[in-house]
């Protein structure tokens, strides 16, 4: 009976102690404001609840550029055929992109912003965050774009 007990309690602590060290959620992208640097914004996000035994103690931010690739087109002009290179933007999906950041910044978890610049006009820029602990990087929070629009 003794040990029954023992295992119970046991039992019941190790599910307190996973309970209450958790796994890091994605934070909440709030919103994105156009600073008056035409050509920076600042987003802001909504910290997830800390674990008490595995805390937070920052913010990962990584900002993608939009990709271009470059597309061969053959034209007819004045009845000859004539490749004509042009730069075209490839969408986002809505998965996590599968090219480097264009920029990252680690924020402690004494802020809940971070402020890009040198933005070029034009192009769409998405933007996720990640909190991390000591022991464990949570996931991606959904992805949040922006664009500031050619003059």
């Amino acid at each position: 009976m003794k040990l029954l007990v023992l295992f119970l309690v046991v039992a019941v602590v190790q599910a307190k102690l996973e309970s209450d060290s958790g796994t890091i959620k994605a934070p909440a992208p709030y919103s994105i404001i156009a600073l008056e640097n035409p050509d920076a914004f600042t987003l802001i996000w909504i910290p997830p609840p800390s674990p008490p035994l595995n805390p937070v103690i920052g913010f990962k931010v990584s900002m993608w550029a939009q990709k271009t690739i470059t597309a061969i087109e053959s034209v007819e002009i004045d009845g000859e055929i004539v490749q004509i290179e042009t730069e075209k933007l490839v969408p986002f999906t809505g998965e996590l992109p599968d090219w480097k950041p264009q920029s990252e910044q680690i924020v402690s978890t004494l802020h809940n912003s971070a402020t890009f610049y040198d933005i070029k006009r034009g192009i769409t820029y998405e933007i996720r965050v990640q909190a991390f602990s000591p022991n464990e990087t949570g996931p991606f929070s959904s992805p949040v774009s922006s664009m500031i629009a050619e003059r």
